[in-house]
């Protein structure tokens, strides 16, 4: 079944290093490109839009409720909010233009660290985004040095949905009740950055203080990682200590249907009596999972990064990072996995990644999956075939070539010197 971001359509310009952009996502979304050319800001944006759209969005219906509810039905019940839809569309679409950009621009620096999204040289980024799942779009212009400017359309079967979904209200005029039957939930974007191996190996004695000292709070959530952490990174760690400190998580293993055992060579878990993440081999040792090698550091950092809010929409950076061959063709297995269950957008370097997505995708183990490969600040699809084909890859195709003729080359030198 497809996922609730599938079909999510998204357009960027002048925005950071990525000059022009358009994608369609899939189940699995996945983004193939060279160092340093935008992937982990397209994979930032991705998030941003997310959250704006399936998060923000909902809650201000939910609030667009609660104040024409007080306004027009006090004394009464849910019932009567369906009798001022108007109002409430209304209401809605005066509070996204109030609150929307700063939304939006909250979301992007959570993740970037900045307020400055525009390409150098430029004076403003632009984007926008439909979601056919929700029947909303918005257009977003982000100058540089100003506050940015978000026109959204909402259409009336939204609000509809989001009055159909008041299971039980009661207004006065003093304030609202509600409660929701999960027809149009809020939902929240997990991040997985690329510095994920730091947590488990560089930052792990920091990582399991906060996690002893401090429960699920809003301090361990927002202000405590920053301190130590890259803002993506402080996103990810907060969602993982509080994802250890709460106790949902004993093991990683069974939690992925068994690829993960063969990508760990072993198994993680968690120490109840001190919550420390712990290694363990296939032979049955036992050591701090910081002390594994840098390969299972990085993969149990996806693993427990995937067990956050499952259902909702997962970004990973780099998969593939530090694994050999075959482990990166389980790990793209792993990715197609999951995403039966939630939707996914990847960057990756790896084009033993995509080739094996493209292969899972024709063998129908992925039901929607888009290719895009970013280079000089573009975004250009890769389209797949149903019999697993993609194009080439420009930029490995190019180091292959040039790897071949350098290796004809010194054949013929050593063919010459024989002579």
């Amino acid at each position: 079944m497809a996922t609730y971001f599938g079909g999510v359509r998204v357009s960027v310009s002048n925005f950071g290093p990525v000059r022009r952009a358009e994608l369609v996502a899939g189940d699995l979304t996945a983004v193939i490109g060279p160092n340093n050319v935008g992937k982990s800001w397209l994979a930032s944006l991705i998030y941003a839009v997310h959250n704006l759209v399936f998060f923000h969005l909902p809650a201000i219906a939910h609030h667009a409720l609660s104040e024409v509810g007080m306004r027009r039905c006090s004394g009464a019940g849910a019932e009567c909010l369906r009798e001022h839809l108007e109002e409430v569309e209304r209401v809605a679409l005066e509070m996204s233009k109030m609150s929307t950009g700063e939304a939006l621009k909250r979301e992007l620096q959570s993740v970037l660290g900045t307020s400055d999204f525009v390409t150098y040289g430029e004076e403003e980024a632009i984007v926008e985004a439909s979601a056919p799942s929700l029947e909303v779009s918005f257009k977003a212009l982000l100058p540089r040095g100003e506050r940015p400017r978000v026109e959204v359309n909402i259409s009336s079967s939204f609000v509809k949905r989001a009055v159909e979904d008041v299971e039980w209200a009661a207004f006065s005029a003093r304030g609202a009740s509600l409660s929701f039957k999960g027809l149009l939930p809020m939902r929240r974007s997990v991040y997985i950055p690329a510095e994920r191996i730091a947590l488990l190996t560089a930052f792990y004695g920091v990582v399991e203080a906060l996690i002893r000292l401090y429960g699920i709070s809003q301090v361990v959530r927002e202000e405590l990682p920053r301190q130590f952490f890259k803002p993506s990174l402080s996103l990810y760690a907060a969602d993982v200590i509080n994802l250890i400190r709460s106790g949902a998580v004993e093991r990683v293993g069974g939690q992925f249907g068994g690829v993960e055992t063969a990508l760990l060579d072993g198994d993680v878990a968690v120490d109840r009596g001190t919550l420390a993440i712990v290694y363990e081999y296939a032979s049955g040792l036992k050591l701090p999972a910081a002390f594994a090698s840098s390969g299972v550091a990085q993969v149990a950092g996806l693993l427990l990064g995937l067990m956050v809010r499952r259902g909702d929409l997962a970004v990973v950076e780099e998969p593939e990072i530090n694994l050999h061959a075959n482990r990166q063709v389980q790990v793209a297995e792993l990715l197609a996995r999951e995403a039966r269950r939630r939707p996914l957008f990847v960057t990756t370097h790896s084009d033993l990644v995509v080739m094996k997505l493209a292969h899972l995708y024709a063998k129908g183990e992925v039901e929607s999956l888009r290719l895009y490969y970013l280079h000089d600040g573009e975004l250009e699809e890769l389209p797949v075939d149903r019999s697993g084909g993609v194009p080439e890859i420009k930029s490995i195709s190019s180091v292959i070539e040039e790897l071949s003729g350098e290796a004809l080359e010194l054949y013929a030198q050593l063919q010459r010197s024989v002579r």
